[in-house]
């Protein structure tokens, strides 16, 4: 009896040992499992305060490149206003008096040399719209669809879209067998 009795306290003692193995077993496989998640977690939070630094830091470049190219502007037309204020009347020729003309020197009057001006361009454009209206007017001669054949039907548009360039080949060819080896 006493043989059975330890036996059976044996048994259980190795049955509680096995229980204790697999619950200490389950705890490092939890431990590990939370540390896992919560290594993704830190992850995650720090890819996002990555991304809002990264958004952020663009932002701020962005706004400094703004105000750089702001300031650079301004300044051209700062130095642009200052440039012409001190330029106003530097590039027109001093007046002359006729005793000053060397020979064969004309002086034109301004009014006459505009309206001159006028009537070249007046004749410019008048030629150019004539040859315009010229290269439009060239009347693209229509036809009766309902008279062409099938194969002329074809032929036009299949030419419908061919440039100057490019030719249209109408041969048949007959193609051979080739002899069997």
């Amino acid at each position: 009896k006493q043989w059975y009795q330890r036996r059976v306290r044996g048994d259980s003692l190795t049955k509680r040992i096995i229980v204790y193995k697999a619950k200490a077993k389950l705890r490092e496989i939890h431990e590990k499992l939370l540390r896992e998640r919560l290594g993704a977690m830190e992850q995650a939070e720090w890819d996002r305060s990555k991304r809002e630094r990264e958004r952020e830091e663009e932002e701020e470049e962005s706004e400094r490149l703004l105000r750089f190219k702001k300031d650079i502007i301004s300044t051209i037309v700062a130095k642009k206003m200052e440039d012409d204020n001190e330029n106003t009347g530097q590039f027109s020729p001093a007046p002359i008096q006729a005793n000053q003309l060397e020979q064969g020197e004309l002086i034109v009057d301004e009014l006459e040399d505009m309206k001159a001006l006028e009537d070249q361009r007046r004749t410019v454009f008048s030629t150019e719209s004539k040859r315009r209206r010229m290269l439009t007017s060239t009347v693209q001669p229509t036809f009766d669809r309902t008279a062409l054949s099938e194969e002329d039907m074809f032929k036009m548009e299949s030419e419908r879209y061919m440039g100057p360039d490019e030719e249209r080949f109408n041969g048949e060819v007959v193609l051979e067998a080739a002899p069997k080896q």
